[in-house]
């Protein structure tokens, strides 16, 4: 039994994050795109580089290895961001589906599961909310991104269970 557990906590979290970083990608290049055309017009019409809270200008290379700046990026950030929390919700998702699949008749199934779902989005969506206005990560749409990356992991654990 615990070697099930194990394979089903790990498993799920496992494939979760690789989902989840893969839409938090998706939107990164998405936003990237959006905010390139939108900063280019503005850096046009006023002939500055964009600059983060504290002044320094972004993008700017600075004495640092690629690791450094990477693990200091925005990307890097967002990203490790997005695996922490994945990491306190998913294994309460999983086990409140589980005992749920256990414990309550078929019908229920889908109802809690999309309310688990529901609550997973509320919580991550709040996370991501918090780090939105701090120097430097900008997530202009916290919401948004939280209801992308989960509908994504969620529609490949459907898929991958049929």
């Amino acid at each position: 039994m615990r070697r099930y557990l194990l394979t089903m906590f790990g498993g799920s979290l496992a494939l979760t994050v690789a989902a989840e970083l893969a839409a938090v990608l998706v939107y990164l290049a998405v936003a990237a795109v959006g905010r390139g055309r939108r900063g280019e017009r503005m850096r046009a019409v006023s002939g500055t580089e964009e600059e983060d809270f504290s002044g320094k200008t972004i993008g700017s290379r600075d004495e640092e290895t690629f690791l450094a700046r990477a693990a200091g990026s925005r990307i890097g950030r967002l990203l490790l961001l997005s695996v922490l929390v994945n990491i306190l919700t998913n294994p309460a998702a999983v086990l409140v589906c589980w005992l749920g699949r256990m414990y309550l008749p078929l019908w229920l199934k889908w109802p809690l599961e999309l309310t688990v779902e529901a609550l997973v989005v509320a919580v991550e969506g709040h996370v991501y909310f918090s780090f939105r206005k701090q120097p430097l990560w900008r997530i202009e749409h916290p919401l948004l991104l939280s209801v992308w990356a989960n509908g994504c992991s969620w529609l490949l654990g459907l898929w991958l269970n049929r």
